[in-house]
């Protein structure tokens, strides 16, 4: 019944995202937030496209480096995209159980005019699985070393990617999953960095902090945001006690083992949901147009995320998106997302 219900309260929820605009955010804070604006006064960077705009580097591959065409690997090969400082990637040839070498993709050659290359950028559309950085993977788990107001703990985002049926069923993917895991992971991290904040990523089983209590905050944050959506975004919705734009929402004092587990002030939340027409699918919404004149879904992106004070549980800042464009899978697509996900996020 609890099931059932959770689904309910969800499907109500997404059609009220589906409902927005096609790229829609909405910003509430509480009266305790902390605000700044995209930009400090000492013209501090404050957007995630802004500050990967400030460190990243053009890619650039040696003569030493073998090139390998996109979509010219073997049933025992693979691409594996490893993180790098300053938003930097690393492609690695992976065959078999072998080592990997470090190669530089490339795009097909044009079969019609030979030597020349198609124009589309193949690390754009490059789905592939994904390795954290180095420095990234140090900060799991990273404890306590007193209380300090300039750290933030990463929760393990809520993501799942979907392949959607001809009959608009939704088969979640694992790689695809792991992969935009990994990318948010990577980007939110070096994002506070850059920032100047002393991030840390929440492990499970680290510190004292059961898995089970880390996964039902997580699994709590989903529900508060659903209800969030809901309740305070939805007019019809909306309780009367959140009148007047009041913004009273929090995941309890549970949040208080991470504060003195971690050293963190704040934890951020993050909840997204990605899903991507089947050839099937296609094939129906073709075919649904040509007959009927009527347009079948297609995949959607949305999400949410949270500042939460871990010392009191209080939500101190939300914001969603929802968009019908976008590619979770890249990182460039990924980029976009994190960067309308942390709008005007009060730090």
């Amino acid at each position: 019944m609890g099931s059932i219900k959770k689904l309910s309260i969800t499907m109500l929820a997404m059609t009220v995202l589906a409902a927005c605009t096609t790229t829609n955010t909405n910003l509430k804070t509480t009266a305790q937030s902390p605000k700044t604006s995209t930009s400090s006064s000492s013209g501090q960077l404050r957007t995630v496209s802004q500050v990967y705009s400030s460190v990243v580097s053009e890619q650039k591959f040696g003569p030493e480096v073998p090139r390998v065409y996109a979509d010219s690997l073997n049933n025992n090969q693979k691409i594996v995209i490893k993180m790098q400082p300053n938003f930097g990637r690393d492609f690695l040839l992976c065959e078999g159980t072998a080592s990997c070498e470090k190669v530089n993709i490339a795009a097909e050659q044009n079969p019609i005019t030979a030597g020349d290359y198609d124009d589309v950028d193949p690390l754009k559309n490059l789905i592939a699985e994904v390795e954290l950085s180095d420095k990234i993977k140090s900060l799991r788990g990273l404890g306590a070393d007193g209380l300090n107001n300039k750290k933030i703990l990463i929760m393990r985002p809520d993501v799942e990617l979907s392949e959607l049926s001809a009959g608009g069923m939704k088969e979640p993917n694992a790689l695809w999953t792991s992969t935009a895991t990994n990318y948010v992971t990577e980007i939110t991290a070096q994002y506070f960095q850059n920032l100047g904040y002393d991030a840390s990523i929440y492990k499970d089983n680290a510190n004292g902090v059961s898995e089970k209590t880390g996964q039902d905050l997580i699994n709590l944050h989903e529900a508060v945001g659903l209800s969030i959506l809901l309740y305070q975004q939805n007019p019809m919705l909306r309780l009367p006690t959140l009148a007047n734009g009041r913004f009273d929402w929090e995941l309890g004092k549970t949040t208080k083992k991470l504060n003195e587990a971690y050293g963190a002030k704040y934890g951020l939340f993050v909840y997204l949901r990605d899903s991507y027409s089947s050839g099937s699918r296609v094939a129906a919404q073709v075919l649904m147009a040509a007959l009927f004149g009527t347009t079948m879904q297609g995949g959607q992106q949305i999400g949410f995320a949270s500042l939460v004070d871990l010392e009191t549980g209080e939500l101190h800042w939300f914001n969603r998106i929802h968009s019908t464009t976008g590619d979770l899978r890249t990182f460039d697509a990924t980029i976009n997302a994190t960067n309308a996900l942390y709008s005007d996020i009060p730090l």
